[in-house]
């Protein structure tokens, strides 16, 4: 597996952006509720990923979670991961 770094953080090889943004469910809501506020700072926006934290859920085991992580991919995104965990 390769790790690109990025601006920001880091990115694996072979995950497309789409692929990235489709499960990026924080950004997501963050980016909802900037704009919903009007804010387009970088740094505002870093104070809105604390504002709009979900809890954790409790008691949630992974085994419970992963066949749903799994059932969302399209096929090509889970040969994609697939193929990753080959490298």
């Amino acid at each position: 597996m390769k790790i690109i770094p990025t601006e920001d953080a880091f990115e694996i090889a072979g995950i497309s952006r789409e692929f990235n943004e489709k499960f990026s469910r924080r950004t997501q809501t963050i980016e909802a509720e900037a704009i919903k506020r009007g804010i387009i700072d970088p740094a505002q926006k870093a104070k809105l990923a604390v504002l709009t934290r979900e809890r954790k859920s409790k008691g949630l085991h992974i085994s419970e979670i992963e066949p749903y992580w799994w059932g969302n991919l399209l096929p090509e995104e889970k040969k994609a991961l697939e193929d990753i965990g080959r490298t």
